[in-house]
């Protein structure tokens, strides 16, 4: 669909073909930047939610052992 509704409006000259292409690349490279800042953001939702599990078990072994020594 896409490609059609760029050849239909290049029709002009052989410049704005080139126009349209640039185009293209530069929404195809806004869309790459998009999905990169997702999973980075996903990585650090991730790394985040380890890091509080990590400090849960931390917490918890150190109430345990306050436990055994009381």
């Amino acid at each position: 669909l896409l490609c059609n509704l760029a050849l239909k409006f290049g029709e002009g000259d052989d410049d704005d073909d080139d126009d349209d292409d640039d185009d293209d690349m530069m929404m195809m490279m806004m869309m790459m930047m998009m999905m990169m800042m997702m999973m980075m953001m996903m990585m650090m939702m991730m790394m985040m939610m380890m890091m509080m599990m990590m400090m849960m078990m931390m917490m918890m072994m150190m109430m345990m052992m306050m436990m055994m020594m009381i």
